[in-house]
């Protein structure tokens, strides 16, 4: 290669919007006994914690300094607690204005292990907060002295993650755990795990995602299935699931969606001093009690108590508007905007526009932003789907619009630029959702367009699941197909009117899009690939750890490596554009086949790899949360 590039321009920050994690309604914590509406954001400069006083209308807004805390949990000492992303435990006392750490329950040892998630804190009955990580541990805390006590790791052995916990009635702690779903009780009186209510029909894979008890019954949820199911307190016993439609993002079978203040969403609320789960679909209110069955009632016959009824009148979105609701939470009557610190979003995903703009998204973050590369002007448009928390892993095109592909669920938006954003909590237009690639293709890290119009996706599957696979939406119709694979691909391209090509880091697949299925599938000749890319309907180009490779794809299953040259660095993404390789990694640097030389363009590359889009004059990527581009080798 050549002498050094000169150092990339600078675009811009395109998001500075922090996005919601949880929120909770604390019933009499603030001044004068006050009900508090709190939630906690996050953004890689650092999340919040926020407290408005419903009574006053006054907000109050405490940082983190880190990215995000997921569980809120009001004690019995009138404070308010919540677990972040740095292992710590902070304390929010509003009639004093108090805040700050608690306690450090897991201390970050090293940079690898940046992230100790407080994902889930709960109150025992003996005043200590019992919490849980990402990584497996648990602990308790004495919130009055900063005491964190080691509770025992789980004894069967596993890549184990704490999701969630809820003190039983009498004085156990039940803890919720994937990435095989666990229900295991704990015994603070015996100091260790007494029993695990896991059903065998739960136990090969997924999340205890949320729990919740009753006097007599607790209820977890397992994810992604959806399920709902019961357990006698008293004996362990399973006693069911709930007869309901699974639990999904989208469509969402109940309208009744509210926080747990550990982060995620359920479609039921715990009538208060019951054993009873009720559910909306908007006309008419479902309960279940696992030993009385299932019954209904119209919706206007149904008079929540008040406690109930105070819980289900505030809510707040994704991009952290506080929605008043009708007395039955079935429309909004009132919304407000309040103000938020800016905040550094880092950048996660680039594509090109059916207009020839940039488009692309942050971490954590449903905010999509353009850049016209003819005028200069960089605009974040705002929330392109304020009814959940992800972030675009990969974009295309189909016809005049932009298609966006999201974590979670494979969520897929499509947004017109010729057309005046319409778009929020109660009304997408433009952009407009059109459905879920599902659990197959959960984070999808590539997707394209085939000629009937479908979209198709590869990625990663859903928490729980193994290995990845290929989906299909088409957008018209609804309708929609999805292939489980053991690995998890990250490419896919229409050869010919259905059939596509398919890989992952081992494999390539030649694919029937008609059936779904792979109808041949190829070792790579070099393996790990890296990346990519399609030359013509018969050539590719890939990147394994040291070369660039040609190869000439024969019939189904067949390929002939034509040459194979050195790399300049490290690679995550390769693109072919106007006959020539654009190569992302360590660096940035464009191949052209005719004099197999390398000319360097950049010494700092695309992090993520998703954030990397190549235009006949330039090559975009990021650095945090700031926009980048260098001039292609012309």
């Amino acid at each position: 290669m050549s002498d050094s590039p000169p150092p990339p321009r600078v675009l811009g920050v395109p998001i500075q919007d922090a996005n919601l994690i949880s929120y909770r309604l604390c019933a009499g914590y603030g001044r004068d006994g006050a009900d508090l509406l709190c939630w906690t954001t996050t953004a890689e400069s650092g999340g919040h914690f926020c407290a408005l006083n419903l009574a006053t209308g006054q907000l109050e807004v405490r940082a983190f300094h880190h990215r995000e805390a997921y569980p809120i949990t009001p004690a019995r000492d009138g404070c308010i607690y919540t677990g972040s992303t740095a292992g710590e435990i902070w304390r929010y006392r509003a009639t004093d204005g108090t805040w700050g750490s608690v306690a450090r329950v897991w201390p970050v040892a090293s940079a690898a292990d940046a992230v100790s998630h407080i994902r889930v804190l709960s109150e025992g009955r003996d005043g200590w907060l019992y919490a849980g990580n990402c990584h497996g541990a648990r602990a308790r805390i004495q919130p009055a002295t900063g005491e964190v006590q080691p509770l025992p790791f789980i004894a069967e052995k596993g890549d184990w993650y704490v999701c969630s916990a809820a003190p039983l009635p009498d004085g156990r702690i039940a803890f919720g755990f994937g990435h095989v779903a666990r229900v295991i009780i704990y015994d603070p009186a015996l100091g260790r795990d007494t029993a695990d209510w896991t059903p065998a029909h739960w136990r090969p894979d997924g999340f205890i995602i949320t729990m919740v008890a009753g006097p007599t019954v607790l209820y977890a949820n397992h994810y992604p299935s959806g399920r709902r199911g019961a357990f006698d307190i008293a004996t362990g016993k399973f006693l069911g699931e709930a007869p309901w439609p699974a639990m999904q993002h989208h469509p969402k079978w109940s309208r009744w969606s509210h926080s747990s203040g550990c982060g995620n969403e359920y479609d039921f609320y715990l009538l208060p001093g019951t054993d009873t789960l009720a559910a909306c679909d908007g006309t008419t209110v479902f309960l279940w009690h696992p030993r009385e069955g299932a019954r209904t009632l119209p919706l206007a016959e149904f008079q929540p108590a008040a406690a109930l009824a105070r819980e289900m009148q505030f809510g707040v979105t994704t991009d952290l508007r506080v929605l008043e609701f009708t007395r039955h939470r079935t429309q909004v009557v009132a919304q407000r905007t309040l103000p938020q610190p800016r905040v550094e979003r880092g950048l996660f995903s680039l594509g090109l526009g059916p207009d020839g703009a940039i488009y692309g998204g942050a971490f954590q973050s449903m905010h999509l932003f353009r850049l016209d590369p003819r005028t200069g002007e960089l605009r974040d448009l705002s929330d392109h789907h304020p009814s959940w928390s992800g972030e675009i892993y990969s974009l295309c095109t189909r016809g005049r619009e932009l298609v966006c592909c999201s974590y979670i669920n494979g969520a897929v938006v499509l947004y017109d630029p010729a057309q005046p954003w319409d778009c929020n909590h109660q009304r997408q237009v433009n952009p407009r959702f059109v459905g879920c690639f599902g659990s197959f293709a959960y984070r999808p890290f590539a997707c394209t367009t085939d000629h009937r119009g479908r979209i198709w996706a590869v990625g990663y599957a859903a928490w729980g699941i193994k290995g990845g696979g290929v989906s299909w939406l088409d957008p018209d119709t609804g309708d929609t197909g999805r292939t489980h694979l053991p690995t998890a691909p990250f490419f896919i391209a229409e050869l010919s009117p259905d059939r596509l090509l398919v890989a992952d880091e081992t494999t390539l697949h030649w694919w029937d899009a008609a059936a779904n299925i792979a109808s041949a599938t190829l070792a790579w000749p070099q393996a790990p690939v890296h990346d990519v890319t399609l030359l013509a309907p018969d050539r590719i180009a890939f990147v394994t750890d040291q070369h660039l490779h040609f190869a000439t794809l024969g019939t189904p299953g067949s390929l002939t490596l034509t040459s194979s040259h050195p790399l300049p660095f490290a690679p995550t993404r390769v693109v072919w554009s106007d006959g020539r390789i654009v190569l992302g990694g360590a660096g940035i640097a464009e191949f052209d086949p005719a004099t197999a030389a390398w000319t360097p363009l950049a010494t700092t590359g695309p992090n993520p790899r998703y954030a990397f889009a190549v235009t006949r004059d330039a090559v975009y990527f990021t650095a945090g949360p700031r926009l980048l581009s260098v001039p292609r080798a012309r």
